[in-house]
């Protein structure tokens, strides 16, 4: 999908628009160019809203709502379409429907020629899912897709939370849950698992899985991973990778849910 100007809305306003150099104006350099005294302006703000809708037949299916991945938002080009309006540290705001999550941009330099405009991840994206039994219900390889990647990124994972309410036995049978990338048979999750209310802590999970008991034991359970756990295997400039939740095996039965998980990512380019 392409960058959609109606969902695009500048949301500042400033006694002085752009940033300008202000320029001696006797003094030069050896070369006879005037001195550069001062800076007046300021950058700009603006929002952006990835969401439409596709499809759809008069009298027949539904239309279906989708959008693009902060992948497709962060590379070269995107914004082009308004690069008239934009310059070099303006802060774009960005929330992209299918990755659920909202991700500040700024921009780099203007250049002289396509593509013109280049964004920069400013901290990293917070994404939250609520999966419904019926999800966990159908949990197996290769899973569904949390964070949507592509080809000449890195997809850094800093933080990761998975919680389950206070309730009823939430699931049974099954088998270890996981994250992964989707260039790797590898579990992203390693070492000493720091805290987990239901499970204890530590929590040794050398092979890169949740204890599938993480699902079973019946009771609240918060569950949080820093950075500092996650083997971050990610990709490279020739692979499209994303980053998935998958069953290591059978599928749970009896779910009765939600799993919420929280992320917090950073999808940088490999310059």
């Amino acid at each position: 999908m392409a960058f959609q100007i109606q969902n695009f809305a500048r949301v500042s306003t400033s006694a002085d628009e752009a940033i300008v150099n202000i320029q001696d104006p006797v003094k030069v350099d050896s070369n006879q160019n005037p001195l550069l005294r001062d800076v007046a302006g300021c950058f700009r703000e603006y929002s952006y809203f990835s969401k439409t809708w596709v499809g759809g037949v008069s009298g027949g299916a539904a239309a279906t709502a989708t959008g693009d991945s902060h992948y497709v938002i962060s590379q070269p080009g995107y914004f082009d379409q308004v690069k008239g309006d934009l310059q070099q540290h303006d802060l774009i705001r960005v929330y992209s429907y299918v990755d659920r999550a909202y991700a500040l941009y700024r921009v780099e330099p203007i250049s002289i020629q396509s593509p013109y405009v280049t964004v920069r991840m400013v901290g990293s994206v917070q994404a939250y899912w609520n999966l419904s039994a019926a999800t966990l219900l159908g949990l197996t390889v290769p899973g569904i897709t949390l964070i949507n990647g592509g080809a000449n990124c890195v997809i850094v994972v800093n933080k990761v939370k998975f919680c389950i309410p206070a309730g009823a036995s939430k699931a049974a049978n099954g088998s270890q849950i996981y994250l992964r990338y989707t260039n790797s048979t590898t579990g992203l999750i390693t070492g000493e698992l720091p805290y987990s209310s239901a499970l204890g802590q530590p929590v040794t999970n050398a092979e890169g899985f949740l204890p599938s008991t993480f699902l079973t034991t019946g009771t609240a359970n918060v569950l949080i991973l820093p950075g500092d756990v996650l083997l971050d295997t990610h990709t490279n400039a020739n692979n499209s990778v994303n980053l998935t939740l998958a069953a290591n095996g059978a599928a749970f039965t009896a779910v009765n849910g939600p799993l919420s998980v929280y992320l917090d990512y950073e999808i940088l380019p490999l310059l």
